[in-house]
């Protein structure tokens, strides 16, 4: 399975940030992988600077169905139903103004422990970030506290045995990176 998704995220000063995921799992056996791409000519929040913001709403959306036909394996989801409600709310759950199902359950996910059960791989392609003369693909994890360390450049032999895949099966072309040449990016 490989999904490609022009994905917006909470960016900086309340502005909404893209990127593109590649999302790829080559059998239940492999480790799942989400390659986050920087696009080219976009000037709002990097990769970088949002890795925890893309990598939650990722994990949430999903989580609760907002992306379909992707699986997350082992999904350590935790819902909390809520028992006690007010009443108010217990009124308009009665007088059906209240969705007792949207008002009890609430999933919690495990954000770093689900990160570092998935390979993610930065990447800025040709022409983009500090390292503009080539394409900078890089291992991220995350500790415990939700910070996230950057890893060592990654080697083809690495991804493929983590995954199954080679690296350039997992890097979309650079030519589709670009928001220029994306119509209706929004």
């Amino acid at each position: 399975m490989i999904k490609d998704l022009h994905f917006s995220f909470p960016g900086f000063s309340a502005t909404t940030g893209y990127c593109h995921l590649r999302v790829a799992m080559k059998s239940t056996e492999s480790k799942m992988v989400i390659v986050c791409s920087q696009y080219k000519n976009y000037y709002g929040t990097s990769v970088t600077n949002a890795v925890e913001t893309i990598a939650e709403k990722f994990f949430y959306d999903v989580a609760n169905k907002n992306i379909v036909n992707i699986e997350i394996p082992n999904l350590s989801e935790y819902k909390i139903f809520s028992k006690d409600r007010n009443l108010l709310t217990r009124l308009l759950i009665k007088l059906k103004l209240l969705n007792d199902k949207n008002q009890s359950k609430k999933i919690y996910l495990n954000i770093p422990e689900l990160f570092n059960n998935i390979l993610w791989i930065e990447r800025y392609p040709l022409d983009t970030g500090l390292r503009e003369f080539e394409d900078d693909c890089r291992l991220v994890k995350m500790d415990e506290q939700f910070n996230p360390q950057w890893c060592q450049k990654i080697s083809d032999e690495f991804v493929r045995q983590e995954t199954g895949f080679s690296l350039s099966e997992l890097l979309i072309d650079n030519e589709k990176l670009d928001l220029k040449n994306l119509q209706n990016f929004k």
